[in-house]
């Protein structure tokens, strides 16, 4: 029975080989652990395991180095509301400065939901590094970084305290010497460079694929193999929709032939979202028709569709894949975490098989291959001899010479130190300086904030008294108003009473001037009679 090493309460780190089987654990695991968040370094790495990527979930800007991880707000950390475990696959390409971030961004989580969140790192350094351009290494010592981008020189990885699981049983190869020199050639020892110059020959099978360093040779062999093949050319081009990134899982336009030769870039799904068969072949455990890896032939083209018969002798119709783009989200209404899709890319899941890049070689696995050395970064060369499942499919172009063994240095040294890495007192006290000045600038925001907001008080308490009190005043003006108002009521009265008055004396007046000449006659006749 299967012992998952990842069932245990500490930070781990996972490592090991190529075909030790990590990836296996990792996918076991999730079975046993709904409530973990998946993401890669990569989004081909992301695509592949079924989860995003570690700047989508993180809010991770690019470049990271000398961002500000408290300007993320809770809002973009509710995804972690309800998680016990986040788990990284393909670590050896996440750069430090952007693993620094993240680490970071996961204790304002853990400070927010007060609780503590484990963390898996899988991968294997020896493989392919970061990319960290020359233009950019004056910032990351600027920022106190190591050069070198490998994500175990920062002082988060030291935080975490990593519990070490190298698993060492090969699982992809049997031959026990096979094993042995590409364990060598994985800690880039010189010695096994003849070992491997034994499979150097002219005599190159038409069924293996070629490895290649770079984009561009391998292109030229694909090219220059398909107008070989004297057929009508089709193309099939890829279908987008939503979110998808400029790193797409597959070719945007694949171009076949009928009879040339293709690999298959997907494994086959034969499960619904219900869990239930959606196709009438496979067996009970999910396996369908064809597995990421495998070799066909192209028998015939149709407009939705390839007929290809596989290498293990199937005649099958291969329809267009689904490669869905995912980020983590939380229910508002239920509080659930849910795996969003964001978008997706519909392809035929074919390439032409004459020749990959190392690159693109990686958690694949070949029955026969053919390496063409032109190696330029370390880790290339291990990652590309360790696809093969044994020596017998190995066929190499041109000598291996010890310059194309690179292993980083800096890889090599925290190798040697098991596992460990000793960060300089400089590079620490670079990073502290900046963490200092990131929270001062936070408290000083929030100081602002505060003031803002109790001016704002303030102001609409003063707001409130003033309009009280011009409310007052103005219920003030309205009663004087009516005071006022009342006397001129009276004053219209007094008035009228005036006008009466004045009529009345008038009046008087009138009848005092009648009643006189009245008089002035009656006297005047009595002394006409006297007379």
């Amino acid at each position: 029975m299967y012992k998952n090493p990842l069932e245990c309460k500490q930070n781990v780190f996972l490592t090991g080989a190529g075909g030790t089987g990590k990836t296996y654990a990792i996918n076991d695991y999730i079975k046993n652990h709904p409530n973990t968040l998946l993401c890669a370094s990569t989004g081909t790495a992301a695509v592949n395991i079924g989860g995003t990527t570690v700047h989508r979930l993180f809010s991770v800007p690019v470049p990271a180095y000398g961002a500000d991880p408290n300007k993320i707000t809770p809002s973009q950390l509710k995804v972690f509301s309800d998680i016990d475990t986040v788990i990284i696959d393909e670590i050896s390409m996440l750069r430090n400065d952007a693993f620094s971030f993240a680490m970071r961004v996961l204790k304002k989580v853990e400070a927010l939901y007060n609780k503590k969140i484990r963390v898996i790192v899988s991968g294997d350094f020896s493989q392919l590094p970061p990319i960290v351009k020359s233009t950019e290494e004056k910032y990351f010592t600027k920022y106190g970084f190591d050069k070198s981008g490998f994500c175990f020189t920062t002082k988060e990885w030291q935080e975490l305290k990593f519990k070490v699981i190298n698993l060492t049983e090969v699982k992809r190869q049997a031959d026990k010497e096979f094993i042995e020199k590409l364990s060598k050639a994985r800690m880039g020892e010189s010695g096994i460079v003849n070992y491997f110059n034994k499979f150097v020959t002219d005599e190159l099978p038409d069924d293996a694929i070629y490895l290649c360093g770079t984009n561009a040779e391998a292109d030229r062999i694909n090219q220059e193999y398909l107008e070989s093949i004297s057929a009508p050319m089709t193309a099939y081009q890829a279908v987008k929709s939503g979110v998808t990134g400029k790193e797409l899982p597959c070719d945007d336009i694949i171009l076949l032939k009928p009879g040339c030769k293709v690999m298959f870039t997907a494994n086959d799904t034969i499960w619904n979202a219900d869990g239930e068969l959606n196709r009438d072949f496979g067996d009970k455990n999910g396996t369908g028709r064809y597995t990421n890896g495998l070799f066909g032939i192209v028998k015939e083209l149709n407009s939705d569709s390839v007929v290809v018969e596989t290498e293990n002798g199937n005649e099958i119709t291969v329809e267009k894949h689904k490669w869905s783009i995912f980020k983590y989200t939380v229910d508002r209404t239920s509080a659930i975490l849910k795996k969003e899709e964001l978008g997706y890319v519909t392809q035929i899941p074919l390439k032409v098989a004459k020749a990959i890049t190392i690159h693109k070689s990686q958690g694949k696995t070949f029955s026969k291959m053919i390496l063409s050395p032109q190696i330029f970064a370390a880790g290339q060369l291990y990652v590309a001899l360790s696809r093969v499942r044994g020596p017998e499919g190995l066929f190499i172009a041109e000598p291996v010479t010890t310059e194309y063994l690179k292993i980083d240095k800096t890889v090599s040294k925290f190798y040697e130190n098991g596992f460990k890495w000793e960060i300089s007192e400089s590079q620490l006290k670079k990073q502290k300086e900046i963490e200092k000045k990131q929270a001062v600038k936070k408290k000083t925001k929030r100081k602002t904030t505060a003031k803002k907001t109790g001016t704002a008080k303030s102001k609409t308490g003063t707001v409130k008294k003033t309009a009280a009190s011009k409310g007052k005043t103005s219920s003030t003006k309205k009663k004087t108003t009516s005071i006022k108002k009342k006397p001129s009521t009276a004053t219209k009265k007094s008035t009228s009473v005036k006008k009466k008055t004045a009529t009345a004396k008038r009046k008087t007046s009138a009848t005092k001037r009648t009643t006189g000449s009245k008089s002035v006659t009656k006297k005047a006749t009595a002394t006409r009679k006297d007379k």
